[in-house]
């Protein structure tokens, strides 16, 4: 079982990334670059993300962009 540490000034916690047991579907609110990236990362680990976005594309910040 993988884990991932996060240490801060006070206190070092060790969080479980085990997602055998917790199966099903994950609303994403927003479609920016970190919503595309957390729905990925989502299905990889056999969830089925449902992602809402408020504007007419998906790629938030990274529409504006030309070329």
């Amino acid at each position: 079982m993988p884990s991932r540490k996060f240490a801060t000034k006070k206190t070092t916690c060790w969080v479980s990334c085990d997602s055998s047991s917790m199966k099903g579907t994950v609303a994403v609110i927003c479609a920016g670059p970190g919503g595309i990236v957390a729905a990925r990362w989502l299905l990889a680990q056999g969830f089925e993300p449902t992602i809402f976005e408020q504007g007419p594309m998906l790629g938030g910040q990274w529409t504006s962009f030309q070329g």
